[in-house]
């Protein structure tokens, strides 16, 4: 563990940077950045790694919007070697300093005390067991950003769901993530959550979804996302979440969510509005690279190898 890192745990108070991966969608980026500003808990740093044409103009806005925060975040605002999700994230990933890292995407707006939630998880967990917190999606904006009518949201309710309705909820409307994704080393790994955390209202999940993504950045920096998984890739958050689960517990924090309460608690819950639904192929504007087109099918192959 680094030095300053250890430091912050011997305290007790651990320190968080913002990860954003963003190509042509600076209006989005702008009230992302905007919810991070407006948190209970600030950020150290917002780092952006941006793809877009209009990079300097980008950079501009981002810039003014942090120094108007009157807050003391700092911005690394950074050109993307390669307009890549997979490639994006683990850029800013060298860059970051913080204990844990926000990844989460230029669409997703966190509610003002999003943050402080998820890191009172982490710093429950003297022992570091915990790899990974995941936010809870919700389904209304928060009342505090400027969101477009245009913009929509995936979370389905937002808060704790009964059995049935979370059945359905994943394999008719997201599928489980269980039903898409294989472990490459035959089951996902088995970690229970440690006792320090027991009286914090937390899950235990297995993979995580990129819109709403926190981990410890030693751990996440180690494994890193594959950069095979190239341009706007599907699924490399399953990837991901999974690779890193291999050094740890992923978790979610729930912290009993209420939307109907939610403007007389102040946004209050460890949540994330995604504004754009769930569609990542509209990442940017940018085309995804299916699945196929890295792993290809052996029998196709085969199959072609003979016609020939």
């Amino acid at each position: 563990m680094e030095e300053g890192s250890e430091s912050l745990q011997e305290n007790g108070r651990l320190e968080w940077d913002l990860l954003i991966s963003t190509k042509d969608r600076i209006d989005d980026l702008e009230e992302c950045v905007r919810a991070a500003l407006l948190q209970t808990r600030l950020p150290k740093e917002v780092i952006v790694v941006d793809a877009s044409g209009d990079f300097s103009n980008n950079e501009a806005r981002l810039a003014t919007l942090v120094t108007k925060s009157g807050t003391d975040v700092a911005l690394s605002y950074i050109p993307a070697t390669l307009p890549s999700l997979t490639n994006q994230r683990n850029q800013a990933l060298d860059i970051a300093t913080s204990d844990i890292v926000f990844m989460i995407d230029d669409d997703s707006f966190m509610y003002s005390d999003c943050a402080e939630e998820i890191m009172k998880i982490y710093e429950a967990d003297i022992s570091a067991a915990i790899t990974g917190v995941q936010a809870v999606l919700a389904d209304r904006a928060p009342t505090h950003l400027k969101v477009s009518s245009k913009q929509k949201a995936i979370g389905g309710g937002g808060g704790k769901r009964t059995r049935i309705a979370a059945f359905l909820y994943r394999k008719l409307f997201l599928m489980s993530s269980r039903d898409l994704f294989v472990p490459y080393d035959g089951t996902y790994p088995e970690w229970s959550l440690p006792a320090s955390v027991h009286h914090l209202d937390v899950s235990r999940e297995v993979l995580f979804h990129g819109a709403r993504m926190t981990f410890r950045r030693e751990r996440i920096s180690f494994s890193r996302f594959d950069p095979v998984l190239r341009y706007y890739c599907p699924y490399e958050d399953l990837d991901g979440s999974y690779r890193v689960s291999r050094s740890g517990c992923l978790s979610e924090g729930l912290d009993a969510i209420d939307l109907a309460g939610l403007d007389q608690r102040g946004n209050a819950a460890p949540g994330i509005f995604r504004a754009h639904g769930d569609d990542d192929a509209q990442l940017g504007r940018h085309d995804v690279q299916p699945l196929t087109a890295v792993f290809t099918d052996p029998m196709h192959d085969t199959a072609a190898a003979g016609a020939g």
